[in-house]
């Protein structure tokens, strides 16, 4: 029954990774900074919540897969809320925004 959970594990270690990877290509495909933060906010949320549940079915039935676990939802949950802060001060800080994407005046 181990090797079942370390193949899982393994799986979910090597999707995290991929998640990984794909967001920094995003950082780098993207000009926006907009578009930047939410490949960032989505993508590292995401990986690192897949990788933690990888690294707690690799660990086994223990107390420490149970804070990977919390870990991962912890960041899961809190990136976009940092990253959405973030964009309401860039929204407040850039004048030229406007120039670059449609911006309600309820964010203003």
């Amino acid at each position: 029954m181990t090797q079942v959970f370390d193949i899982i594990g393994y799986i979910f270690v090597a999707l995290g990774v991929l998640l990984f990877f794909f967001t920094v290509l995003g950082l780098f495909r993207f000009g926006f900074i907009m578009n930047r933060m939410h490949a960032a906010a989505m993508g590292d949320g995401l990986a690192f919540g897949v990788t933690m549940i990888g690294l707690a079915f690799l660990n086994g039935p223990h107390i420490s897969s149970l804070k990977f676990i919390f870990a991962g939802l912890l960041l899961f949950f809190a990136s976009p809320i940092c990253s959405h802060i973030i964009a309401r001060y860039e929204v407040e800080a850039d004048p030229r925004l406007k120039d670059e994407c449609e911006v309600d005046e309820v964010c203003r």
